[in-house]
């Protein structure tokens, strides 16, 4: 009787290990780090990266023919994910779905400097945005 219940107890350890090995959750999302550089082409500020808002999109950007022009301009996609408001010398964070963004920097209701980048689940990237003055 004893055999029985040192068997019983076993394996019910054993189901409870292959049930939690089991239910590992998988990461779904990655984080994206990174700074907005700084604008010193034409004179050094002291600074190695840019404050300002950072803006994430969900999408890719596209480009479309400007009319009577053969010029294309850039669209960004319209789906606002997050937004940070970074300081001098500071950088940006976010936890991102995985999925295509595009990282914007620019002063609130302006056009400005983009990065792109995938995220897959469990990634850790580093994205800088480029200055705007180049």
């Amino acid at each position: 009787m004893r055999r029985w219940r040192l068997f019983g107890n076993a394996a019910c350890c054993l189901f409870a290990v292959s049930l939690t090995a089991a239910t590992v959750i998988q990461p779904t999302s990655g984080v994206v780090r990174g700074h907005i550089l700084a604008c010193d082409v034409l004179d050094y500020h002291g600074t190695s990266y840019s404050g300002g808002p950072v803006t994430v999109l969900k999408g890719v950007v596209r480009w479309r023919q400007t009319s009577g022009e053969p010029t294309l301009v850039d669209v960004l996609p319209p789906a606002v994910v997050a937004k940070q408001l970074v300081s001098a010398d500071a950088g940006f964070t976010f936890d991102l779905a995985a999925g295509r963004y595009v990282l914007v920097a620019a002063p609130a209701g302006d056009y400005g400097a983009y990065a792109t980048v995938t995220v897959g689940a469990g990634d850790d990237l580093v994205v800088d945005i480029p200055n705007g003055c180049i």
